[in-house]
């Protein structure tokens, strides 16, 4: 019996002096019985765990980053398609004016000449609309939202001129 337990701790001594790194992974029986002796394979297990834990919560954080940004092109989206029915209504309204002011006397050819300038300016505005829909899922959000608010205010102000023009 003595004779066993000198053949196992020579064996264990031989095995020990067979360790030739500290990673279990990197080969050999040795390695192996003293990774499992050391806990070594289970701080590698350990440490892959919450590598892919890390790893699944990058991934979450990206999917809710990426549905905000879903979300921020659809209200774009909406806010272009409202620009272009204000131009729409703005276009009607200097349709009906260009009209009335036809009928009228020649006494009015400076609101004559305040119309033709609306009318350009709304083209200009309907163009840069256009441009900002076509770019919509090309461009930075926050740049095709400065580019949406200056054609907002572009048609307020002629939304303004077009009411005093009509008394209205």
């Amino acid at each position: 019996m003595k004779h066993i337990f000198l053949i196992m701790g020579a064996a264990g001594t031989m095995l020990a002096g067979c360790v030739t790194s500290e990673d279990p992974a990197a080969g050999g029986f040795g390695n192996a019985m003293h990774g499992l002796s050391s806990g070594n394979y289970q701080k590698r297990i350990i440490e892959r765990e919450n590598a892919i834990a890390a790893e699944q919560h990058n991934v979450t954080s990206l999917h809710a980053r990426a549905e905000a940004l879903r979300a921020q092109r659809q209200q774009l989206g909406l806010e272009i398609d409202r620009a272009k029915v204000r131009v729409t209504d703005l276009n009607a309204r200097t349709i009906a004016l260009e009209v009335q002011l036809k009928g009228q006397q020649q006494s009015r050819s400076s609101e004559w000449e305040k119309l033709q300038s609306a009318k350009a300016r709304l083209e200009d505005v309907e163009s840069q609309r256009t441009r900002i829909h076509a770019q919509d899922t090309t461009k930075p959000v926050g740049d095709l939202n400065d580019k949406i608010s200056a054609v907002n205010a572009e048609l307020d102000a002629l939304d303004t001129m077009l009411s005093a023009m009509t008394g209205g």
